[in-house]
């Protein structure tokens, strides 16, 4: 019904729009783009979406919207479809159709597997059929890892080091976006215009799930990544119809500082995006809603300040999508009206959903049950369709002729020239005695650049290439364990015009311990190198190398959680290890104080399925915790409830997280030491006895050997004896009696949100020293996960369907 209703709106709305926006103070003349040389029809769309920003309406989108459904007839790749599950529901197409780089290496619709340039053009197909029927068309990233072959959430292999120019697989990351330059060459029209579309590369960087995340590359490394490509397309392939936007997971809600921490300038960004997702548990929450205008509103005050445009671009009901039923009845409702609320918020220019890939996992529009073999319409549709309503959410409909008028046209901003250092990036460790130097130069044709290693080497030119300036160095005898400065000079017509200076930590040599996860004496003491390898999730953890509360060696680990509005933090290492002999877990850990309302998980990426295992921290404690890998369960997330630890899933270790959950407050741990065993033999064990409740006494003794039967039944008394074996009555010796949990904690945390790996510098287990004091520990181990992962979750959400 809205539809008659509000198209005639939207007339009379077109007729008054350009007036309106322009008493808003949105000058046309005047753009503050990325590409000086944008097409006219790039710059009329950057017009357009900051005339919607100075409005109250939100244009609505959906990845694979032409492609993707469970209401779709069409059989294999589905190019030039015009089926769509957001028209069969409400009768009206999405006015942003997204699509992935999936798409064009032939892994999603509508590509073909093994044949990229028919992909490619397969896709071209597609998105002109979308800029007909009046869409603005948006392509996300997901590649492959390019060093190990493995996909995007395969975090090994330290990616971008190696794709950056004078890095191993930089000629291969060139020719990936020679795919992307030559789906934009094909996007034109049937007058031979040029078709512009939004780029999204890097996105939700903030999180952990991609080999471009935060545990895996450092701020520095993701600007000169960023950086790099905006340039390639735009220098080096001529590509003028694209605009590119900035688009970090969601953190902590407003925190400026945490979005904008990898922000490559304003030189290479058009578009402030953020992708957040709700909660299946707890879906359209007061603190979801809360933290979501808070972050929107933050982005458009952003986008404001810096003429740019400000966008939702990526939403839904949960990183899994909707549930088929016993979802939140009216979550679309409360989430626009969240928006509106908000008069900042209510700027964003669009807000897109992901993908209808299929049911149970990847759905985020409900569907309409037009042929009877659905079961009835999805039971979202009723709210679906008042979100559609809503005069200010906007379809294409609405926004079609609207979008490549003279009136949204206007000047591009001179470019200034931008030196970035590209590498080596400030404090990263090297460890081969070649060290690529490389830096990048824009907008200036009379641009030299120098190097010297301070105190080492003289001054030397780098070699230009186009804009890039480098050249891959022989250390020779510098090539020892120490701290090497990288003094660079950019010069313009032979006069200096900055000097930047990048520290680089060496190591020569590193022992492999595979069943090492950390001992946290690789980081040279040196606290920034230990944060850059731990991705931070939810709320603040901070991090440092302590020298007095420690197991071995020179340092221990300081873990300074806070938790707030997230209800959650954590802490996540990438890894990639074989563990199929191991059989446990082990760790030195202190709790100084008694943290009653608090819970600490110990998260694993084990094989395809992130497990995780709960301990209560009731009492203080100190000593070693051992934990048997088939305590491990599935996190609350995981589809596979029943999956358990096994030696082939142990041959893939990819991810280590410490998170804390419970109640708000704050709190110190202490760490050392956390590594897989594989010798069952001598395991050190707790001194005293725990009852049900948790609470120990001084009773109990040690035994050597450690053993227990099978039959592993305990008591409520959880007694141990000195003889190292369990009855059927439930004595336990050797390890430790494992209580039954003081109580259940609720699986609240958004799982897109965890982290999840970093590759670890460690390796080859030490073994943990016997000693009388040291102990096994006494804590309640609780079934039920607090803190889902996020890794799966996005894989599940990215998956397409088989084509």
């Amino acid at each position: 019904m809205k539809k008659s209703w509000k198209k005639i709106g939207m007339m009379v709305f077109s007729v008054g729009f350009i007036g309106m926006m322009t008493s808003n103070k949105v000058q046309a003349d005047s753009l503050q783009m990325v590409d000086q040389q944008a097409t006219t029809e790039t710059r009329e769309l950057f017009g357009y979406l900051k005339k919607i920003q100075a409005s109250d309406s939100v244009l609505f989108g959906h990845q694979h919207a032409l492609d993707e459904g469970v209401t779709l007839t069409g059989e294999g790749t589905r190019v030039g479809s015009t089926e769509s599950e957001v028209k069969n529901a409400v009768g009206d197409y999405p006015a942003v159709f997204g699509w992935d780089t999936g798409s064009l290496d032939g892994n999603e619709r509508p590509g073909v597997s093994g044949d990229v340039s028919q992909s490619i053009a397969n896709t071209a197909t597609s998105m002109k059929v979308a800029h007909r029927l009046g869409g603005i068309i948006v392509l996300s990233m997901h590649p492959r890892n390019f060093v190990t072959g493995g996909y995007y959430g395969d975090l090994s292999g330290d990616v971008v080091q190696n794709i950056l120019p004078g890095g191993s697989k930089n000629t291969e990351f060139n020719q990936w976006l020679d795919q992307i330059a030559s789906l934009a060459e094909q996007l034109k029209d049937e007058q031979g215009k040029s078709i512009p579309f939004i780029f999204r590369p890097f996105h939700e960087q903030t999180g952990s799930w991609f080999w471009w995340g935060e545990s895996t590359t450092t701020p520095a490394q993701y600007q000169a990544i960023y950086r790099y490509t905006v340039n390639y397309l735009k220098n080096q392939k001529q590509v003028h119809n694209i605009l590119y936007a900035y688009s970090p997971n969601k953190t902590n809600p407003g925190d400026q500082e945490r979005y904008m921490r990898t922000y490559p300038g304003d030189e290479y960004v058009d578009i402030f995006g953020i992708d957040s997702y709700d909660q299946k548990d707890n879906a359209g929450s007061e603190e979801f809603l809360n933290a979501l205008k808070t972050d929107l509103s933050m982005i458009v005050s952003i986008a404001e300040e810096k003429g740019k445009i400000a966008a939702l671009t990526e939403f839904g009901y949960s990183a899994q999508g909707i549930n088929k039923t016993g979802n939140t009845l009216d979550w679309y409702t409360r989430v626009f009206n969240a928006i509106q609320s908000d008069s900042q918020a209510a700027k964003i220019s669009y807000m897109l959903t992901w993908a209808n890939f299929g049911e149970p996992t990847n759905m985020y529009v409900p569907y309409k049950d037009l042929y009877g073999n659905l079961g009835g319409d999805h039971e979202l549709l009723p709210d679906f369709q008042a979100f559609y309503d809503d005069p200010h959410s906007l379809f294409v409909s609405e926004s079609v002729n609207q979008i490549y008028q003279p009136e949204n046209d206007g000047v591009v901003s001179t470019p200034q020239p931008i030196f970035t250092i590209l590498s080596p990036t400030n404090k990263i460790t090297l460890r081969t005695s070649q060290l690529p130097i490389y830096a990048m130069v824009e907008n200036d044709d009379h641009a030299k650049v120098t190097y010297e290693i301070a105190g080492k080497t003289p001054e030397k030119e780098l070699e230009r290439t186009d804009t890039i300036y480098g050249e891959v160095l022989e250390l020779g005898n510098l090539f020892k364990d120490g701290e090497l400065s990288i003094i660079f000079r950019y010069y313009s017509n032979n006069a200096l015009i900055t000097t930047e200076t990048t520290t680089l930590y060496v190591k020569t040599s590193e022992e492999q311990q595979p069943l090492l996860v950390d001992d946290f004496e690789g980081y040279l003491g040196v606290d920034e190198l230990l944060n850059q390898k731990y991705a931070s999730n939810g709320d603040p953890i901070t991090l440092s190398l302590d020298p007095q509360n420690k197991h071995t060696g020179e340092y221990g680990l300081k873990y300074a959680f806070s938790i707030g509005t997230n209800g959650y933090a954590g802490r996540q290492i990438s890894l990639n290890k074989d563990w199929r002999d191991a059989k446990k877990l082990t760790f030195w850990m202190n709790n100084p104080q008694p943290l009653p309302k608090n819970e600490l998980t110990i998260q694993i990426r084990i094989g395809d399925t992130s497990f995780e295992k709960q301990l209560s921290l009731t009492t203080t404690y100190q000593g070693i915790v051992e934990i048997p890998f088939d305590e491990f369960k599935p996190a609350a997330w995981e589809s596979n409830q029943t999956a358990t630890v096994t030696p082939d899933r142990l041959a893939t270790i990819s991810q280590f997280a410490i998170y804390m959950g419970g109640e708000k407050g704050s709190g110190v741990l202490y760490f050392d030491d956390f590594q897989a065993v594989v010798d069952e033999g001598e395991t050190e064990t707790e001194t005293g006895t725990e009852t049900e409740t948790g609470t120990e006494t001084e009773t109990g003794t040690e035994t050597e050997t450690g053993t227990e039967t099978e039959t592993g039944t305990e008591t409520e008394t959880g007694t141990e004896t000195e003889t190292g074996t369990e009855t059927e009555t439930g004595t336990e010796t050797g390890t430790k009696a494992e209580p039954k949990p003081d109580k259940k904690l609720e699986a609240t945390i958004d799982s897109k949100e965890k982290p999840r790996n970093e590759a670890s510098e460690s390796t080859d287990a030490k073994k943990l020293p016997k000693t009388g004091t040291s102990q096994s520990v006494l804590l309640s181990f609780i079934g039920l996960g607090i803190v889902s992962a996020t890794i799966g979750m996005v894989k599940i959400r990215r998956k397409s369907k088989e084509i």
